[in-house]
């Protein structure tokens, strides 16, 4: 994949914040939540969740996700599949921490809302997950002719 379109999916992944996030349950059933999440330049996503959340549940079980993320003004989607691991390292859970509050700062300094991990109730704790990216499908259909990219882990590199 050329730096041009690898620099379109990045800017589209880095712009947003809020996508969809399908696990496999233990029954073998699709479930999808709604998650806030935050990019590193590796093209890994972070997620915060409870830990007695279906998503973290279904991630400890089955390490295989999937995500959404759109746009409905811009006409523009990416498609990610990836696996999803507990991330350990201090030092990482404080950088994720340091850029939810950042974006909660851009996006709203006075909002006590966000990032709504922080209002759920949890008797466990929370948990800040990793997502590394196997493959991917960015659709972008905002200009005069659409523009589809596709590609896997390596093309990051």
């Amino acid at each position: 994949m050329d730096k041009e379109k690898a620099l379109k999916v990045w800017e589209f992944l880095e712009n947003n914040h809020l996508a969809v996030l399908a696990t496999v349950s233990e029954e073998n059933t699709p479930q999808a939540s709604l998650v806030y999440y935050v990019t590193e330049e590796d093209f890994h996503l972070y997620i915060v969740t409870a830990k007695d959340s279906r998503k973290f549940k279904n991630i400890s079980k089955n390490n295989k996700v999937s995500l959404v993320i759109g746009q409905e003004k811009a006409a523009q989607v990416l498609q990610i599949e990836g696996e999803a691991k507990v991330v350990e390292d201090s030092s990482k859970k404080t950088f994720i921490s340091g850029k939810y509050l950042e974006i909660a700062n851009e996006s709203n300094p006075k909002s006590l809302n966000w990032p709504p991990v922080l209002k759920l109730s949890s008797t466990e704790g929370f948990v800040f997950i990793e997502i590394g990216i196997i493959s991917f499908k960015f659709s972008d259909f905002s200009g005069r002719q659409s523009l589809i990219i596709e590609g896997t882990a390596q093309d990051w590199n």
